[in-house]
């Protein structure tokens, strides 16, 4: 018994030894979080063979998955309540930090009810259960105290020694992974993991696009997010598979053009401002790339590997003049003919993390693999300029003139290797502030090399050989419709769709509609102009009187006893006046004709006012809202309340309604045409039009109605009438008037309003 312990103590620490090994030489030049824990899964897969794995990683206060393996296994689709019970068990690890094993075909407890998981009201609140045949291991991911992330691991069931076996090298292997993230200073993973996410979507939106527009401004967007810098502008091959390719001496195989710029907009190819951004990039090129000379006739046996053997610098005449590596293995960085280089050189490897052999033919079908031998894939030394004054004299004429006419501070620049490993594009990035971790987002950005200059690479073949598109879509075209069911499809549908746009396109008259009221052009409000009590009305509503006819009286006693009154006190100051004259008293007498003028005043006053009194129509008319008042006969009417109401039956005038969109299209139609023709149909006599024009803007208003206190747009056109007519109509009479615009197609007539809701409301 004492010997199987310590045999399976000592495989046991020889698998940890190994796994430690393995993983200890990746903390030597790490790779990113994605990387390593493919190796990481790597060296468990080999350890404890397992059915699968996932690794989720904290993001604020939510797991992020970041590698999966074999979650088909779980079958999750038939029971998507299994799934919630490990993301909660998951939850449960990342709090307490401990480990958790969950035994396979285990059942909740409780809680259910007899109801099945899937059936229960709240899965999330349910106990843990696990009815997959696996058994489970969800193992913390621990940086000091803190648990930063959760491996889950299922195997095939066990015993209890190999089940502790299996904890003994999670454990292990998970504290590892906390090696890893203190060598890469990832206390916080949250950014790790969104510049993960942000660089697989890059990757799906490349992912077929053949459009070069397209496939540069995600670039530029990609770059301009990972990047802290002002502005990104990428520079294309604009001959592209025509230039003549060389392995000696070689960097830039292509002419380039300024294509897609972030922050400003892009400047004109020819400009001076883009002329100096491609000389600028062009020489930051020159400087960044280092390519093992050329040692053998067969270049395509060279492998990227050995490119790191040494380091080359182009000097000022291009020449490459070769560096001695660092003891670390990074190139160091001279002052002599490069400024300001930072000693940082990137060997760019694919997104799965290995580098590829030379030898090794690209397949896939890509568009420009055919051609001329493929160059060994060089090294990216990262080549950083500053704004220095001092060195200006070292520097190459292009950084100068960039720096005099440009505001930026700094630049550099990260090329992009087709799959020949010819450079096709250049990223140049520019900055004011001073640049921070630049180098680790170059470090982070190495893939972009390669994967976005591959995408670029297709897009620019494509591009630049349209007919390929062409022909690409003629064949699907009859492929899909030649010989085969399309047939039927046609007839069904492309057919029917056909005649439908025919029908859309027919043109017919555009018709502008509004709700329309009858008013009288000419009317009048007689209000009560003495306060008195109604005594009669003469007349009725709807009744034509002549001008000067009486049409309502007031009690006017008191008017006449005040007017009485007044004439005689006239009469008594005369009186007085004279008897003062007579007995020589000159004051006295001027005080009689004062109140003599007085009471003449007063009495002139109640005259009129018993003149006024009575209403009377100023004009030959029609009376309108007389009806109110036999009601009240005997009431007492305050000064200028309204009375009467007198309007001319023989002119009438309709009010329109229409939309604020229309009262714009119909000035604008003014405009084009002396006048606009309508038709009004009245509720009363639907089966009579009238004729109505619309001739001048001023006819159409826009303003506040008084009657109804609401905002008003509309138009008010003049009605001509007979004389038969006019006495028909009724003020405050309701219609319809249509005005016939212009002649427009039908799909116009019919989705126009759909048309500018969408306008209005998403653009």
């Amino acid at each position: 018994m004492t010997s199987q312990t310590n045999s399976g103590q000592v495989q046991l620490q020889r698998l940890a030894n190994d796994i430690t090994a393995r993983l200890a030489q990746l903390l030597k030049d790490p790779p990113d979080l994605t990387s390593y824990l493919s190796a990481h899964a790597n060296c468990i897969a080999q350890a404890l063979h397992p059915v699968g794995l996932n690794y989720e990683m904290l993001s604020g206060n939510n797991l992020q998955r970041v590698l999966a393996s074999n979650r088909e296994s779980l079958d999750y689709r038939k029971s998507p309540e299994q799934e919630q019970s490990f993301q909660k068990a998951a939850k449960i690890v990342v709090t307490q930090g401990r480990l958790m094993v969950m035994e396979p075909n285990v059942l909740p407890a409780e809680g259910l009810h007899g109801l099945q998981p899937e059936d229960s009201p709240a899965p999330e609140d349910l106990p843990l259960f696990n009815q997959t045949p696996f058994q489970h291991f969800l193992v913390p991911i621990l940086v000091g105290t803190s648990a930063v992330g959760v491996l889950h691991v299922w195997f095939q069931p066990s015993d209890a020694n190999g089940t502790q076996i299996r904890q003994a090298i999670l454990r292990h292997a998970c504290g590892e992974i906390e090696l890893y993230l203190k060598s890469r200073r990832l206390s916080d993973i949250t950014q790790e993991l969104t510049r993960l996410s942000t660089y697989s979507r890059l990757l799906q939106e490349l992912a077929g696009d053949v459009d070069l527009e397209s496939v540069t401004w995600n670039i530029v967007n990609y770059a301009r997010e990972s990047v802290a810098c002002d502005r990104v502008c990428v520079f294309v091959a604009t001959d592209y598979g025509h230039a003549t390719r060389s392995i000696e001496g070689v960097y830039l195989d292509y002419d380039y053009e300024l294509f897609a710029c972030s922050g400003i907009k892009k400047p004109h190819p020819r400009s001076e401002h883009a002329v100096i951004l491609k000389g600028v990039a062009r020489k930051l090129t020159e400087m960044a790339l280092a390519r093992t000379p050329h040692v053998t006739p067969r270049p395509e046996l060279v492998s990227p590997a050995s490119a790191g053997q040494t380091n080359t610098k182009p000097a000022a005449n291009g020449a490459a003049v070769p560096m001695a590596p660092s003891g670390n293995g990074n190139s160091n960085a001279a002052e002599a003919e490069t400024p300001d280089p930072v000693p940082t050189r990137i060997s760019p490897v694919p997104p799965g993390g290995k580098a590829e052999s030379a030898a090794k033919p690209e397949g896939g079908g890509d568009a420009n693999s055919t051609g001329p031998a493929k160059l060994p894939r060089p090294q990216i030394q990262l080549t950083l300029i500053q704004r220095d004054p001092s060195k200006t004299a070292g520097r190459p004429r292009e950084v100068n003139e960039y720096f005099e006419v440009l505001p930026m501070n700094w630049a550099t620049v990260l090329p992009l290797f087709d799959r020949q490993n010819h450079v096709c594009g250049i990223v140049l990035f520019e900055g004011n502030r001073p640049p921070e971790k630049l180098e680790t987002s170059f470090l982070h950005m190495r893939d972009l090399a390669v994967s976005a200059g591959r995408s670029l690479g297709t897009s620019l073949h494509w591009n630049k050989h349209r007919s390929l598109r062409l022909a690409q879509w003629w064949i699907s075209f009859r492929d899909n419709l030649l010989n085969t069911p399309a047939k039927k499809l046609l007839i069904n549908y492309a057919l029917p769709i056909t005649l439908l746009i025919a029908s859309l396109i027919m043109p017919v008259t555009y018709r502008v509609k509004g709700e329309a009221s009858i008013v009288s052009a000419t009317h009048t409000t007689l209000p009560v102009l003495t306060p008195a009590r109604l005594l009669s009305i003469s007349v009725r509503e709807g009744q034509i009187v002549k001008s000067g006819e009486l049409l309502a009286t007031f009690d006017t006693t008191e008017l006449q006893l005040q007017h009485r009154q007044a004439v005689q006190e006239y009469r008594r100051a005369l009186v007085e006046s004279d008897a003062a004259l007579a007995a020589g008293n000159e004051a006295q007498m001027q005080m009689s004709r004062l109140s003599a003028a007085k009471a003449s005043a007063m009495a002139e006053k109640l005259g009129n006012d018993i003149r006024l009194s009575s209403l009377r129509a100023p004009f030959d008319g029609m009376v309108f809202g007389a009806q109110s008042l036999t009601n009240r006969i005997g009431q007492y009417f305050r000064q200028g309340e309204p009375a009467l109401e007198i309007v001319d039956p023989q002119h009438w005038q309709v009010k329109v309604a229409l939309r604020e969109q229309d009262i714009d299209f119909m000035e604008r139609r003014l405009q084009e045409k002396s006048a606009v023709p309508a038709t009004l149909k009245l509720a009363a006599d639907p089966a009579t039009a009238y004729d109505l024009k619309l001739s001048n803007s001023s006819q159409l208003a826009y303003g506040l109605d008084i009657s109804s206190g609401k905002y008003f747009f509309g138009a008010v056109l003049p009605l001509e009438l007979a004389e038969t007519q006019g006495a028909l109509f009724k003020s405050g009479f309701s219609g319809r008037v249509s005005f016939d615009v212009a002649t427009r197609p039908l799909g116009y007539v019919l989705f126009r309003d759909f048309a500018n809701f969408i306008r209005l409301k998403f653009f």
